[in-house]
């Protein structure tokens, strides 16, 4: 989209340490002509993703006092005292908070203007650990949270609250990638590896990934790339290099082979092996796998199969090849700047330029706001959870759940009633996503607390 003029110029306050989004959505904000403050950060989480060059000469109009006290003080897993939360209300206009739903709570505590949650997958249910968060009801009746998730696949197994708010929009590959792009057909010379990536070992969550590397992927031509905290002991294992270093192995690899099986959240290297123009395999039951059709020759429906056409590809069998390099073309697209920008672009100036109304789902006004309607509460208050939830749907085997939704039903077929389904705060997300799943029949659902 054209980047149109601004109502007025708005400050933005960036909550963001991603090497990526350093380079990407932080500067394009500024491109599209907001102010935007970015703190350093000064957590003691170790982070193999973060990155510690803080820009301490950002352009700011920001008095120096504040700008100093926000460039002192660690946004990240901390909560925020009310010297810092008075600033943020004071000069910032929005706030944009990345990835982590615990630096979203310590946000919302405390800010009152428009919040944009950016995230770009996760290995978990982001509605359920926003509850966890207890964030559930804040959220909920907000007119001025925004939810922009970067793909609708990675809203699989999210609960129809945090769908039905949700605005996407991709995300980009940095410029060092796309200045690069195609380049891997253009290599006369091919190693016999194929990359994979496991960084951060010393992470928990990797530790256990590389564990898995290590039964299934030991044969000496597969390696293990991505930043590392600490030295590893293992010839497999790379460790940190250099950017160029890193797209130059690339470059040469015979391929690629994506381990993970997260249906939430893809990782950037296999798409950055398709911008270079080289083939991917990849793990059936990913994020990365739903993202292809059905016939993706790619796509590995097991170890066996991965083991399989991984040998095809160190032998050079220029068909298979080129069979994988032609079906990526769709998804790699998803990540370059001539799709992504035109979309976050509109997504970012939409929700700073405008209001919306609150859903209102969780809690109900006392008096209907819709004229010349009748208002009908069916109260839902039963203990026990005899609603579930498969992660695509929901279904209730007890017989109450049931018998309800009949009513609702046929209530509802009267547009002169406004019906309200009450619920528990601790179940009213499931009962919300039981009774949604009658549209297109609309029940508004709500809690008494």
């Amino acid at each position: 989209m054209a980047i149109r003029e601004l109502t007025m110029p708005k400050r933005i306050f960036w909550l963001g340490m991603h090497k990526v989004l350093t380079k990407t959505e932080l500067p394009r904000l500024r491109t599209l002509g907001y102010e935007v403050f970015n703190p350093p950060y000064l957590s003691s989480v170790k982070d193999q993703s973060a990155c510690l060059e803080w820009d301490a000469d950002q352009p700011t109009t920001l008095p120096k006092n504040v700008f100093q006290a926000l460039s002192k003080f660690n946004f990240f897993y901390n909560e925020i005292p009310a010297d810092i939360a008075k600033l943020l209300n004071d000069y910032f206009d929005a706030v944009v908070v990345t990835i982590s739903p615990r630096w979203l709570r310590s946000i919302l505590g405390v800010y009152k203007g428009t919040v944009i949650y950016r995230t770009y997958g996760q290995h978990y249910a982001l509605s359920d650990e926003l509850k966890r968060e207890g964030l559930l009801l804040e959220i909920a009746n907000r007119n001025n949270f925004v939810f922009m998730p970067h793909a609708e696949e990675a809203l699989y197994g999210e609960h129809s609250w945090l769908k039905d708010i949700a605005v996407v929009s991709p995300y980009c590959l940095p410029s060092d990638i796309l200045q690069h792009e195609g380049s891997w057909g253009k290599c006369d010379r091919r190693a016999n590896e194929i990359i994979i990536t496991c960084p951060n070992i010393d992470n928990p969550f990797f530790r256990e990934h590389y564990q898995f590397l290590k039964k299934n992927f030991s044969e000496k031509h597969f390696l293990y790339y991505g930043v590392q905290i600490s030295d590893v002991d293992d010839p497999q294992v790379v460790g940190t290099l250099a950017r160029e270093k890193l797209i130059a192995r690339f470059r040469r690899a015979a391929g690629y082979l994506y381990t993970y099986t997260d249906p939430r959240v893809c990782y950037l290297p296999p798409i950055e092996m398709m911008v270079l123009g080289g083939p991917v395999l990849f793990l059936k039951g990913s994020l990365l796998d739903r993202y292809f059709g059905e016939d993706a020759p790619g796509r590995c429906l097991d170890i066996r199969d991965a083991k399989e056409k991984i040998e095809r590809l160190l032998v050079g069998d220029k068909s298979f090849i080129h069979a994988i390099i032609l079906s990526q073309d769709s998804v790699k697209r998803r990540y370059l700047p001539d799709f992504v920008w035109p979309h976050f672009d509109k997504v970012i100036v939409d929700s700073l330029e405008s209001n919306k109304e609150p859903s209102h789902w969780l809690t109900v006004d006392p008096a209907s706001k819709v004229t010349g309607k009748k208002r009908i509460y069916l109260l839902h208050h039963f203990p026990g959870a005899p609603v579930i939830f498969d992660g695509e749907s929901y279904a209730a085997y007890d017989g109450i759940p049931r018998v309800m939704r009949q009513i609702a039903q046929t209530l509802n077929k009267n547009c002169d009633h406004e019906i309200i389904i009450t619920a528990r705060y601790d179940q009213a997300e499931m009962f919300r996503g039981f009774f949604a799943s009658l549209e297109p029949i609309k029940i508004i659902s709500g809690c008494f607390l």
